[in-house]
């Protein structure tokens, strides 16, 4: 008699009977330190009660036990994380002591396992929070958990690597609702941050995608933001974030009736998404009436690069109202989506300007509301414009002559991706052409 076989155990047996597939291309370890990207300020020296430790069992009681206002700092080393780190209380701040982010790594992958750690931060019931200067690597789901739900604000994830987090690097959940309005996620920072991941997806990096293939294995992202409000997200670094298909969710991707937020200065390469702000999914009523109608209101995104083979979609706006899309740059000529910027859904009070979409126009479509659309150089490619299109230096070189002095002068951008102050003819995309050149 024939055993019936159902769920994890009918996933491993369809695997083992499949032929190996070939083994996905790795990061390029170049492209994960180059000296052109930003860096991060040193944070000031801490006040309040200090804990230091030097092993995870020291990291564990450390958290249950700092005080309001304390910090915890992590001694250089390799730390097997027996579960997440919790934070709870107010003002904590939970640090490398060197200040590199190299030297510490907060790993979830657990000796005998077979899955890693399901997150590896979270906090709830708290305000104030910063994380800085350590590494997060090996983790099923999470990797920095923001329970949204449980009255969070103002966490900071500062100068972190975020590396083989197979679901989100970070996760901030659905906020909470009162009285039909959204109870939002206040002032939270990420900055100056290395997400990547060494290759795409597979099936079996997590426990979900294997036993449920609903997502196709492209379940995964760098952050997935829900009721954000006053949030920044600057000059991170995203590499390599890629489903098992090509397509992942946005490396940066914040939706659910988010509000006054900024992106700015981000670098993304070779990832299935840039930024993604809301999507075609929203929550509907017992009448099929949306409960949130907008995902994204008043959002700045500004001075990006985002490049590489794998971008399918370079930016996206779906259901934002009032935001601006200005001076990015967006290249891959082997995009076949024509989605390097899409606009798609209702966008009232959309304005897309000065960004240059090199490799295909700019694509509108199912578009309700107002929307400008105006000075952006699209089409080409322009690959000579930029300087090193292979590492996602998208600095603009003196053959960029449809480029250079061509932007609209615009208040909401004074400056350009490395703080250049921009002149009263700017140039277009995320790079202001220094003179002499970069």
């Amino acid at each position: 008699m024939m055993r019936r076989l159902t769920g994890v155990a009918l996933c491993a047996t369809v695997l083992l009977s499949l032929p190996p597939a070939p083994a996905p291309a790795e990061v390029p370890a170049e492209l994960l330190s180059q000296p052109w990207y930003p860096k991060a300020p040193p944070l000031p020296k801490p006040t309040g009660e200090v804990l230091r430790v030097k092993n995870a069992g020291e990291l564990m009681r450390a958290c249950q036990t700092v005080k309001a206002g304390g910090t915890i700092l992590i001694a250089d080393g390799h730390y097997i994380l027996p579960r997440e780190v919790r934070i709870t209380k107010d003002n904590v701040t939970v640090r490398s002591e060197s200040g590199d982010r190299t030297k510490v790594i907060l790993d979830g992958k657990r000796p005998g396992a077979r899955w890693p750690l399901g997150k590896i931060c979270a906090v709830s019931y708290c305000s104030g929070v910063t994380f800085a200067d350590f590494t997060i690597a090996n983790c099923q789901h999470n990797g920095f958990k923001i329970n949204s739900n449980h009255n969070v604000h103002r966490v900071t994830i500062y100068n972190c690597v975020i590396h083989n987090v197979w679901q989100r690097g970070v996760k901030g959940v659905r906020a909470p609702m009162k009285d039909g309005k959204t109870q939002h996620v206040l002032d939270c920072r990420v900055q100056y941050c290395l997400f990547y991941n060494d290759r795409p997806k597979k099936w079996e990096d997590e426990s979900y995608e294997f036993s449920n293939r609903r997502y196709g294995g492209n379940y995964i992202g760098g952050m997935d933001i829900m009721g954000a409000k006053g949030w920044i997200v600057s000059d991170n670094v995203f590499v390599g974030i890629k489903g098992r298909t090509g397509g992942a969710r946005g490396s940066i991707f914040m939706w659910n009736d988010s509000t006054d937020c900024v992106i700015e200065r981000n670098i993304f390469i070779d990832c299935d998404r840039g930024v993604c702000m809301g999507n075609g999914h929203r929550a509907k009523d017992a009448d099929g009436k949306p409960i949130l109608p907008i995902h994204c209101t008043r959002f700045l995104v500004r001075n990006n690069f985002i490049s590489g083979d794998a971008i399918e979609v370079g930016i996206l706006c779906e259901f934002t109202q009032d935001c601006k899309v200005l001076n990015n740059t967006v290249h891959n000529p082997k995009n076949k989506s024509g989605r390097l910027i899409r606009i798609v859904q209702d966008n009232d009070g959309l304005l897309v300007a000065n960004n240059i979409v090199s490799g295909r126009k700019i694509r509108i479509e199912k578009h309700t509301g107002t929307l400008a659309v105006r000075n952006n150089l699209e089409g080409g490619p322009f690959t000579d414009y930029f300087l090193d299109v292979a590492k996602g230096n998208l600095r603009l070189t003196d053959r960029a002559i449809k480029a250079l002095d061509k932007a609209e002068a615009m208040k909401e951008v004074p400056a350009d991706i490395d703080g250049t102050v921009r002149g009263e003819q700017p140039d277009l995309g995320a790079d202001e052409r220094r003179a002499g050149g970069d």
